[in-house]
């Protein structure tokens, strides 16, 4: 199966690749990327998934249930509390959280402020300039 294929507007600023960039600064295409994923070390227990799991087949709520999400409620409020120095990355989680950082918004929203969330090349097409 080769790479998918996106059909853009003509008036859309042409998207040449997707990417990231390594530890020495190159460049790095994940244009044929079929499925990404996250790579963690091992750790000692299980994974909360199963407790969720039993819980959405009807199980009963335990103490220990109301526990581990009060752990959970004070793991995220601790990651959360402080924003960090680049006010764009925190309107694009925000936009995420509210489930609109998909596809071309989230292209968007990863060129740096202050060019309207688009690259400056797309900024002056879609405003008329050269």
């Amino acid at each position: 199966m080769g790479p998918r294929r996106v059909q853009f507007p003509p008036e859309a600023c042409p998207l040449l690749d997707v990417g990231a960039f390594d530890r020495e600064g190159n460049l790095l295409s994940v244009a044929n990327a079929e499925e990404f994923f996250l790579l963690v070390d091992h750790v000692e227990g299980t994974g909360y998934i199963l407790d969720l799991a039993r819980l959405q087949e009807g199980a009963p709520l335990r103490d220990l249930d109301l526990a581990r999400a009060d752990a959970l409620c004070d793991y995220l409020v601790g990651i959360h509390s402080v924003r960090g120095p680049d006010p764009g990355l925190y309107v694009r989680k925000i936009r995420e959280l509210l489930g609109d950082g998909e596809c071309i918004m989230g292209v968007c929203d990863s060129y740096p402020l202050p060019t309207g969330s688009s690259p400056p090349r797309c900024s002056r097409r879609s405003n008329g300039g050269a």
